[in-house]
């Protein structure tokens, strides 16, 4: 019998703030420098929660939903995967001589 052993894959939570930046009539640039200036996060730790690269701590995610008068839940996203297999590949005999 050939069993498959799978295991869920990392969970992770996606943001949308490059959306709220964007959707902001002046030039995302301008939001941002505004918004860092507003909560007291650096713009590059901006950059990096824009880029989905890291995600913000509670209080900053606050921070930044207040900002834009949306809910944390309107800025973040959980994604949840399927599991996937870990079946391994069978390893091959070495043949010695």
């Amino acid at each position: 019998m050939n069993l498959r052993k799978t295991k869920d894959v990392p969970r992770k939570f996606v943001n949308k703030i490059e959306e709220f930046i964007i959707s902001q009539p002046r030039h995302s640039n301008d939001v941002v420098a505004e918004l860092s200036k507003e909560t007291g996060i650096p713009t590059v730790t901006l950059w990096h929660y824009r880029k989905n690269k890291v995600q913000p701590k509670v209080e900053a995610a606050l921070k930044i939903a207040s900002f834009f008068g949306a809910t944390v839940e309107d800025l973040f996203i959980y994604s949840t995967h399927k599991t996937v297999s870990t079946k391994r590949k069978p390893k091959h005999k070495s043949v010695t001589k």
